[in-house]
């Protein structure tokens, strides 16, 4: 018995002003046409299904498919009737022209299907494309001259007849953001197809951030960042990662995933040496201090810099004068001891220091000598284990030392 419905009524600008009917029908299994660039089955989804077919004894939901036979959704419920042998399985046949079949296609998997972040990418990717050949004035811009434009009085439409963008449309199909589904369509369009297969076995498939990383790779770079995620397995988990993994030199872009932005500026005539990657391990707040060293100095190499970057990170800065002395060892009946301040690092891991930072330092430890009268002022601070004139002495011999 067969049962006619109407699925639904299409917009008037739509290609098929008719609305897409169907019928309920017991199919043949072996006469149901599968495309050849379908995606593989999940096997796991299959048993699953085998199970509840044999405890329900059928469907409760038919696939579908055109009057051609040719499938529209329910692969998996396909395969699962196959492999129990039976011979027919209820399906919905419905009138659509070929374009329309490719929509309700993508946006069954996008709804039903679990698939990773890429393999959505590339859904909508191809949605994108079928949509705007269906309807060419929602593109940004819009076509009003094609005769798919038009009404059918010749004249071209007003803006209130335009269709849905993309975005809109397909946000409202599969619940997803426009935002979304504007980033899964870049993610598509900004990886090259042929490195596709590679990627989805990868540990970034199902992570959007990596895969717009990537993106922004140069074509080059995201192939050898494939390769290095297709033998490294789970082990390489980031672009940043994989990038590590490379023998350089560099793109700009891939440089931004490895060094600190802001860094990158004061950099540029390190960018292809093979120095740089001194540069990938250390924080970004160290990454800027030390471009902001080598910008000050044209002469310095990276590892010189990164040397007086974490020789001057020990040294203390002056106290501010205006802020009240700190009272140490004493405190009131509700209020706590002050904690003894940390100590500095030894005179002698200051040798590396410039003439600059020594003259610097030597200024502080003349200010604690001029107030270390004063109660208030915990000279003990600075454990040295000589005198504060003794200090003076060596920083001063220091200073001349390091000017030679």
């Amino acid at each position: 018995m067969e049962n006619s419905t109407a699925i639904g009524e299409p917009r008037q600008t739509d290609l098929a002003i008719q609305p897409f009917h169907s019928t309920y029908q017991d199919i043949p299994v072996d006469d149901v046409i599968i495309d050849k660039d379908r995606r593989e089955v999940d096997e796991e989804k299959v048993d699953g299904l085998v199970s509840s077919i044999t405890e329900l004894g059928g469907l409760l939901q038919p696939i579908g498919i055109t009057e051609g036979y040719r499938l529209i959704y329910g692969r998996h419920r396909l395969e699962a009737y196959r492999r129990k042998g039976w011979a027919t399985i209820p399906a919905i046949v419905l009138s659509v022209d070929d374009p329309h079949r490719q929509l309700m296609e993508i946006d069954e998997n996008l709804c039903r299907s679990e698939l990773s972040v890429l393999q959505q990418a590339e859904a909508m990717e191809n949605r994108k494309a079928i949509y705007e050949q269906l309807h060419p004035e929602s593109k940004h811009g819009g076509d009003r001259k094609s005769s798919t434009a038009k009404k059918s009085n010749g004249q071209v439409g007003h803006l209130k007849d335009k269709p849905a963008s993309f975005a809109e449309d397909t946000a409202k199909k599969t619940g997803k953001s426009e935002r979304t589904v504007r980033r899964f369509v870049g993610v598509a369009r900004n990886i090259p197809k042929e490195l596709r297969p590679t990627l989805r076995k990868s540990s970034i498939a199902d992570k959007q951030w990596e895969l717009e990383k990537l993106g922004r790779l140069p074509e080059k770079e995201q192939t050898a960042v494939v390769q290095v995620f297709n033998e490294s397995g789970s082990e390489v988990a980031t672009v940043r990662d994989a990038l590590k993994e490379l023998p350089g030199p560099f793109s700009y872009n891939a440089l931004t995933n490895l060094i600190s932005k802001s860094a990158l500026n004061d950099l540029g005539k390190f960018w292809g040496s093979d120095d740089i990657r001194m540069l990938f391990d250390l924080s970004p707040s160290m990454q800027r201090e030390v471009g902001k060293c080598l910008k000050a100095d044209d002469a310095i190499s990276i590892e010189a810099a990164i040397r007086r970057c974490e020789a001057y990170s020990t040294v203390p800065h002056a106290p501010d004068p205006t802020a009240p002395p700190p009272a140490v060892g004493k405190c009131g009946p509700d209020e706590k001891p002050t904690e003894e301040p940390a100590t500095l690092a030894p005179v002698a891991n200051c040798k590396t220091l410039t003439p600059k930072h020594l003259e610097s330092l030597i200024e502080i430890v003349k200010g604690l000598k001029s107030n270390a009268d004063k109660p208030t002022l915990q000279v003990s601070m600075i454990d040295i284990r000589i005198g504060i004139d003794q200090v003076l002495s060596e920083l001063e011999t220091l200073t001349e030392e390091a000017g030679q």
